[in-house]
């Protein structure tokens, strides 16, 4: 009876923690020698996960993933004129604020029509620290600051808010 108890206790242990890596997908990219984790709901194929999308046709996707140990921030800004973003602030209904500047920038004309920007930033313990308080509090939200425009406050999406917190903790975790 003792070692069905242990066994059934070791098989529990197990089970809970592959659903927990179940919410991720760890891929390793041998050419460019990097690991990139992924939380399904934070998956970019090509699309776009639009926060907001208007008749203007101002679109935004805001993200996080694991490259190689470091915690990167994706964001991708579309509008029909270039805004030059340097900067994403995080608010909530809370009073919290997480300001992160942008790192690297690669943008694109589409169409003649609109510009893409996609922006990408490795975070900070304190840049995190102050994110996941913004995304634990009511209505997150984000505005994309430019040096020529800045998006409204754009609401955060639950399921993206959610993916956020997860993969800031499986960081976290890894650390550990």
């Amino acid at each position: 009876m003792k070692r069905v108890f242990i066994f059934i206790l070791f098989f529990s242990a197990f089970v809970l923690s592959a659903q927990d890596n179940a919410s991720f997908k760890t891929v390793y990219d041998d050419v460019d020698d990097v690991t990139t984790i992924t939380h399904k709901n934070m998956e970019y194929n090509m699309g776009m996960y639009n926060l907001r999308d208007n008749i203007l046709g101002e679109r935004e996707n805001v993200r996080l993933y694991i490259r190689n140990n470091v915690l990167v921030l994706a964001a991708i800004y579309q509008y029909s004129s270039w805004a030059f973003v340097e900067k994403l602030t995080f608010l909530n209904d809370n009073g919290a604020r997480c300001v992160v500047k942008i790192g690297k920038h690669d943008r694109e004309v589409l169409s003649g029509s609109a510009v893409r920007e996609y922006l990408y930033t490795a975070l900070t313990e304190s840049e995190t620290a102050a994110l996941k308080e913004v995304l634990s509090g009511s209505n997150p939200v984000v505005v994309y600051s430019g040096t020529k425009a800045r998006s409204e406050k754009l609401k955060i999406k639950p399921k993206v808010s959610s993916a956020m917190l997860e993969t800031i903790e499986y960081f976290k975790n890894m650390g550990e």
